[in-house]
């Protein structure tokens, strides 16, 4: 995958509010570190908005997986209805 690429994929997850991006002036992402090397600031994509919507993105996903069950089931009784006749 390109870096263009790359990044309008994280530009859409971001506008989507599943991600959150810090970056420095630069561009670059990385932590800073006090003394004892505890991260007090980092810079770069914040997935905290993607794991506080994950119970609401599992439910979307069975809603579409229920949705393409019934079409399948639908599709199959036309197709079965069109054979019999």
């Amino acid at each position: 995958m390109d870096e263009r690429r790359f990044r309008r994929g994280e530009t859409r997850l971001e506008q989507a509010g599943l991600i959150r991006r810090r970056l420095s002036g630069n561009g670059r992402r990385f932590p800073e570190r006090d003394k004892s090397g505890r991260v007090v600031n980092a810079y770069g994509i914040d997935l905290a908005p993607l794991l506080a919507s994950y119970d609401d993105l599992v439910a979307m996903a069975d809603w579409r997986a229920e949705q393409d069950r019934v079409a399948r089931a639908r599709r199959n009784s036309i197709s079965a209805r069109l054979s019999a006749a």
